[in-house]
């Protein structure tokens, strides 16, 4: 699986999602997912000051998720695949730990934490961001309305840069060394 990271304020980074159709079009649908209606040009403007990773199979886009970096934390939000089962929204965390964390520093960039909402309960959710290292935080909740008006309970998750290398990079560094 291919991975990518755009930066929507980027004009090259914009022509690769407008310059073919179909991508443009899975783009949109997963940046509409579950019921919004705007177009690919929109979401360049509202999100110019985020990045997008995508996860792409056989050329189309699969997965995608956003990036932010906040006042003194980055941000995981809008995680989405549109296709089960083949690991799209790992490789699109992989892909945004992979950009913020400083290999020199051992440490995720500006030494912040990696912090994100699910919706309570997510368990698919909660494995897959918890096998990089994320724990939930403790009666840590807040109410959100839906597109519809339903309200959904949101659970927040930490990552720091302790937990990212002791649960992650740690065993895949040991998997690499124990291959040899």
């Amino acid at each position: 699986m291919e991975t990518k990271i755009l930066h929507l304020y980027n004009k090259e980074d914009q022509n690769y999602i407008l310059e073919d159709s179909i991508r443009k079009k899975e783009f949109e649908d997963l940046c509409n997912y579950p019921d919004r209606v705007n177009t690919a040009e929109y979401y360049f403007n509202y999100y110019k000051n985020e990045i997008f990773s995508l996860a792409i199979l056989d050329s189309h886009l699969i997965s995608m998720g956003i990036g932010r970096e906040l006042e003194k934390k980055l941000y995981i939000s809008d995680v989405y695949s549109r296709v089960s089962k083949k690991g799209g929204c790992t490789y699109v965390i992989k892909n945004l730990l992979n950009y913020w964390w400083d290999k020199q520093k051992l440490q995720f960039k500006n030494d912040y934490t990696v912090n994100l909402g699910i919706k309570e309960n997510n368990i698919p959710a909660i494995k897959c961001y918890s096998k990089f290292g994320f724990i939930i935080i403790p009666n840590k909740f807040s109410i959100i309305k839906d597109v519809n008006g339903k309200e959904i309970t949101r659970q927040y998750m930490i990552l720091t840069k302790e937990a990212y290398a002791e649960k992650y990079l740690l065993p895949k560094y040991n998997e690499i060394l124990g291959g040899k």
